[in-house]
């Protein structure tokens, strides 16, 4: 984006008198691996006593589920990631592949 390429030029001295296009920073980019990729904020309160027992709890009753003469089917729904406040933040890490 625009933003990016003029946030790249005023950090850097070096800049000065190089002009980037939105494609070099891009290829840059992809060069090094470098990915979008959503932030979110992981509330401390999921790693509290009472959240780590709750999910102990939870844990118990599925394994006593399994134990049963009736066979059951379980359905996950993972909502860590869900942002409340739905405000979008992004970041450039480094891609794994």
């Amino acid at each position: 984006t625009p933003e990016i390429r003029d946030k790249v030029i005023a950090g850097n001295v070096n800049f000065e008198s190089i002009d980037l296009s939105l494609a070099t920073i891009d290829r840059v980019l992809r060069r090094q691996k470098m990915r979008m990729k959503q932030v979110y904020r992981v509330s401390f309160e999921r790693n509290s006593v009472r959240h780590k027992d709750l999910r102990y709890e939870y844990v118990q009753r599925i394994l006593q589920l399994d134990v049963m003469a009736r066979p059951h089917e379980y359905l996950f729904l993972d909502e860590t990631g869900f942002n409340l406040q739905k405000r979008r933040q992004r970041h450039w890490p480094k891609s794994h592949h």
